[in-house]
């Protein structure tokens, strides 16, 4: 566990008790008209195939470019990581996809 050091020397350890309670219960959901219509043509795709001029639905507008076949990112996934973690505890090469 990495070790904060504040302006004024004191080091707090980064753990669940040190981080705020915002933090803590923060969610991430996917909300709006544009989701709530793609799932209904979804729906209709999966009731009755060949109602409509495509065969599929691609949430692409939702943070998920692996369902466009782009890898994930590394970088974002290891820089907030190097910053928590003790440096001698990093593995080599990038982590494993999901």
């Amino acid at each position: 566990m990495a070790a904060l050091a504040p302006a004024n020397g004191h080091v707090e350890r980064l753990s669940v008790d040190t981080i705020s309670a915002d933090v803590r219960a923060a969610q991430y959901a996917v909300r709006g008209e544009i989701v709530s219509h793609a799932q209904e043509l979804q729906a209709q795709l999966a009731a009755r195939p060949g109602s409509l001029p495509f065969s599929r639905i691609v949430f692409c507008n939702i943070g998920n470019p692996q369902q466009l076949g782009q890898a994930p990112i590394t970088f974002f996934r290891c820089a907030p990581w190097i910053h928590v973690a003790s440096p001698r505890s990093l593995p080599a090469g990038p982590p494993p996809r999901p």
